[in-house]
């Protein structure tokens, strides 16, 4: 059972936490699957601030 062209590590898109306690902040990132969450990027694909101002409206950018 070795890791053959079928078994290889895929691609996905994950929020990578950033932020402080009480003000998380979130790029949306292109990474390996087996990479920890808060690991290096292959690419930064965007951000989404939960937290954005004081009226509770979301902000969310995507690169194109």
């Amino acid at each position: 059972m070795g890791r053959g062209p079928f078994n290889s590590s895929k691609k996905m898109i994950r929020l990578a936490l950033h932020g402080c306690t009480n003000r998380p902040f979130y790029h949306v990132v292109l990474m390996w699957n087996r990479a920890p969450r808060d690991g290096r990027p292959l690419e930064n694909l965007g951000y989404y601030d939960p937290m954005s101002n004081i009226h509770w409206r979301e902000s969310a950018g995507i690169k194109v």
